[in-house]
């Protein structure tokens, strides 16, 4: 972000969330927030923006892989939802 902080907030997903807020309810995309427990780097802030999304009313899916890290594959094979269930829903 070019070491510009109102650029990054902006065009954050914080940012962006908040200034489309209008626009995303009445698209109502689907929102799905996937992550591992173990994922010391991304969990926290991952949990704290689906608390942001649940605050601004948005609605969206959030899912946590006991045990994972920081690999996709990984997270899918721990997760206790089942993956394929979403993109079923979210290709209809």
């Amino acid at each position: 972000f070019f070491g510009d902080q109102a650029y990054f907030t902006a065009n954050s997903p914080w940012g962006l969330a908040q200034s489309n807020l209008a626009a995303i309810r009445a698209a109502k995309p689907i929102i799905r927030l996937l992550g591992g427990s173990l994922d010391t780097d991304l969990e926290p802030p991952l949990r704290k923006f689906e608390e942001y999304l649940t605050a601004l009313n948005i609605d969206h899916a959030f899912a946590e892989a006991p045990g994972a890290g920081h690999d996709y594959a990984e997270i899918l094979a721990k997760g206790t939802t089942d993956p394929y269930a979403f993109w079923g829903t979210a290709l209809r």
